[in-house]
């Protein structure tokens, strides 16, 4: 995958995840529109190293996290869980001590390893909200 320059806008998709640069913004858009954006393991792990790049290209100022179709986000697909496995990018190491999975990770890249604003919507899972607005 080849990203562009900065302007109107360059367009990587990565499956489930569509990344444009729109002059130094990175808009991520979680791109399962039939499904309403329903989170899968592929999908949260993409979500996770689309951040983690994006915090890490200079040129990115701050970071926008959406959705395609109709709908930010609707829970967890709960009829996807097939329980294959998706490449998180961890070690064997330390996969194996991250017992939160993707969500986990997802924490930790926002908090410690994105020093850009990433601003997004309200997730509900389960008993946790995640409403982030960070840095603005």
């Amino acid at each position: 995958m080849t990203r562009g320059g900065f302007g109107c806008g360059s367009v990587v998709a990565m499956s489930v995840i569509v990344t444009e640069n729109v002059d130094h913004a990175r808009v991520i858009r979680l791109n399962r529109p039939e499904r309403k954006n329903a989170l899968t393991s592929e999908l949260g792990w993409r979500l996770v190293t689309a951040l983690r790049d994006a915090a890490a290209e200079d040129s990115v100022r701050c970071i926008a996290v959406t959705g395609n179709g109709d709908a930010f986000f609707s829970g967890p697909d709960l009829a996807d869980s097939d329980g294959s496995a998706v490449d998180s990018g961890l070690s064997q190491q330390a996969e194996a001590s991250d017992h939160l999975g993707w969500l986990g990770r997802f924490r930790l890249t926002i908090r410690w390893d994105c020093d850009k604003p990433v601003i997004m919507g309200q997730w509900f899972s389960g008993n946790h909200e995640f409403s982030v607005v960070r840095g603005v």
